[in-house]
């Protein structure tokens, strides 16, 4: 039989010859095996510092996912305004110099409007992480009514846009002073026409947007660039294409377009869109649910913002009026 003296006897012969193997292996340069547990912490450490590279990595894309259609969405309105002068610019210095003061004038008072869908998009996000699509649609209505309401003394504001302006003085002759101020003047007059729509369209795609639906609306608003430009060089400068000859209207032809633009796409906003949102979001108007901590909640998540957003466009207000001191050709340049 098999002794247990035997067996220690045995491994007591191999000791050696295991302890040379392990010499010889060092001599040739190998390096001997670590234990287990040794390396398992530094495994470890290398899996945590992969996955949290993964999650920011996962992070990364999600934000930019939500991010790119609404810079899309801010990227068309300035375009449609750059569209607005660069157009009438091609008229001459003063009509290039009243566009600047009555987009000027536009611009400080129409992002109080504009901006009230800020605090629509956390409003309708909450709504719906809630599951409470109906309020989803409650908030739409709110702004809605917000936006209408406070668009009429911004009208007021533009239809009295020649009275405005004629606290600023150019250096030049009083003749050019008046053109120019008539210009602006007329300018702001026609752009009263949308307003409206604007200011709908606006809480609209915000809306949309508080949805995650915002990206589906980016090719109509695309689109409608390109309708605006054409449609502003058209109106504006004529069309004069072998025997064809259309005049155009000058810088009147320019708000027109816009105001073209502006209430088509939401036409065409509205009717794409129909199919596209989430069911039971909109049930139509129903006064009954605006309650008064409703409206509350939502002054005070649109109030901070339309202030932030009338500060940063303040600071070029207050710019362009220095520039204007020098002259109307200086502010015509600067808005170039």
């Amino acid at each position: 039989g098999h002794h247990p003296a035997d067996e220690r006897a045995t491994m007591a012969d191999a000791s050696p010859l295991l302890a040379r193997d392990e010499r010889d292996a060092e001599a040739d340069g190998a390096v001997p095996l670590a234990p287990a547990a040794a390396a398992s912490p530094t495994a470890a450490a290398a899996r945590e510092e992969g996955q949290v590279e993964e999650r920011g990595r996962e992070a990364m894309i999600e934000v930019a996912r939500g991010a790119w259609p609404q810079i899309v969405v801010i990227a068309v309105r300035t375009t449609i305004t750059v569209t607005d002068t660069a157009v009438v610019g091609q008229l001459g210095t003063p009509e290039l110099a009243a566009t600047a003061f009555a987009t000027m004038i536009i611009q400080v008072t129409g992002v109080i409007v504009w901006s009230l869908g800020d605090g629509l998009i956390s409003l309708t996000s909450q709504a719906m992480g809630a599951g409470n699509r109906r309020l989803a649609g409650v908030w739409l209505q709110i702004a809605l009514v917000m936006s209408v309401i406070l668009s009429i003394p911004i009208a007021i504001s533009w239809l009295y846009m020649g009275e405005i302006l004629r606290i600023v003085r150019f250096p030049g002759s009083k003749a050019e002073d008046d053109r120019v101020i008539e210009l602006a003047a007329q300018f702001g007059r026609l752009s009263t026409i949308w307003i409206v729509p604007d200011a709908i369209t606006a809480s609209y795609c915000q809306w949309v947007n508080g949805l995650d639906a915002v990206a589906a609306t980016v090719g109509v608003q695309v689109a409608f660039v390109f309708y605006n430009i054409v449609a502003n060089i058209v109106l504006v400068h004529g069309v004069h294409w072998g025997n064809f000859h259309l005049e155009g209207m000058g810088l009147p032809g320019s708000p027109i377009a816009t105001a073209s633009t502006t209430i088509l796409r939401l036409v065409v906003l509205v009717w794409y869109m129909r199919d596209k949102l989430p069911k039971g979001v909109w049930n139509g108007f129903d006064p009954s649910e605006f309650t008064r901590d409703r409206w509350m909640n939502f002054l005070k998540q649109s109030i901070p913002n339309a202030l932030i957003a009338l500060l940063e466009q303040a600071q070029f207000i207050v710019m362009a009026l220095m520039i204007a001191k020098f002259g109307e050709a200086q502010l015509a340049a600067h808005s170039a």
